[in-house]
């Protein structure tokens, strides 16, 4: 029932303004670029964004920064785009919160990634799918941005033509060349300065992340996370606190926590409908759990953001 309800709650809270074009809800694209959009006027959508947190991301996410300053909490850590940053997200990962600089100035791309990267195969996609627990953050030269902002603009006209017959086709093949060009720099960056290997701790840790990214719903054992990986709990807690400095308790808390935040926000579930989707054994129970955690009650939540 909840993933059913994601798609909803993600079209709820979908940043939205008066230049947004899309298709049919598999891409979207809003900025707050030209003189009619003054930033001190007009809601852009990364400033929409920051009206609430968290939310789960359901499309891929491109965001282009072309001036001031944004910063973006993305699945609990914190990341920030100056001129000429970009970042990139990929399904399932957290928004939970946002600053925006007064003069910030930049683009926003979200699409259905299975609808316009079919060919998972496809080298650049290859390149961009390192990506999938965490975000992509570039930061690029002016000539390489502006080549992304000319393309953006080439999407967004295509969209806004209302009798252009090839939209989608035209689109596929736009964001394909945006994605060859990322992965470009990409590769570029990591030759200039080469990444280390990640040791097998470092590599269970990711996995224990995407774990919990999937189940949280469900499980918050830690016996159920160590079972995947044939270790006891209490090594696997060990090497978790080793790698990251917190207990794989936390992780799976903060986790949980935000997934409730998502539907408390959302307007769409009642407490109890969290607290039963959540997998709690009644909602007095995830009240307790919630307010360790966030400092208010669940109702107490849901009051402060409206």
């Amino acid at each position: 029932m909840i993933r059913q309800n994601l798609a909803k709650i993600q079209k709820a809270v979908l940043p939205s303004s008066k230049g947004a074009v899309s298709i049919s809800d598999i891409v979207i694209l809003d900025d707050n670029l030209t003189e009619d959009y003054p930033a001190d006027k007009v809601i852009s959508p990364m400033r929409d964004i920051a009206k609430g947190s968290p939310f789960r991301q359901m499309l891929c996410f491109l965001a282009l920064c072309k001036s001031g300053r944004a910063v973006l909490k993305i699945n609990l850590k914190e990341y920030e785009l100056g001129p000429g940053g970009i970042m990139l997200c990929y399904p399932g990962m957290i928004v939970e919160s946002i600053k925006i600089s007064s003069d910030c100035k930049g683009a926003m791309v979200a699409f259905a990634h299975e609808v316009f990267f079919p060919d998972s195969t496809a080298p650049c996609i290859k390149t961009l799918r390192r990506y999938m627990l965490s975000p992509l953050v570039l930061q690029l030269d002016e000539k390489c941005s502006g080549m992304l902002f000319t393309s953006y603009n080439i999407l967004k006209s295509t969209l806004q033509k209302p009798d252009y017959d090839y939209k989608k086709d035209t689109i596929q093949g736009g964001l394909h060349i945006m994605a060859a060009m990322i992965a470009q720099w990409t590769d570029m960056e990591n030759n200039a300065i080469p990444e280390s290997p990640k040791s097998r701790d470092e590599s269970l840790f990711l996995n224990f992340i995407s774990d919990v990214q999937r189940n949280c719903y469900k499980e918050r054992k830690i016996s159920f996370y160590s079972e995947k990986f044939c270790i006891s709990p209490k090594y696997f807690a060990r090497l978790i606190y080793s790698v990251s400095g917190r207990h794989p308790a936390q992780w799976i808390k903060d986790y949980v926590i935000m997934e409730a935040k998502v539907m408390l926000r959302s307007g769409s579930f009642t407490v109890q409908q969290v607290s039963d989707a959540l997998n709690f054994p009644n909602s007095s129970f995830f009240g307790k759990y919630f307010k360790s955690g966030v400092g208010q009650s669940p109702k107490e939540y849901i009051i402060e953001s409206r």
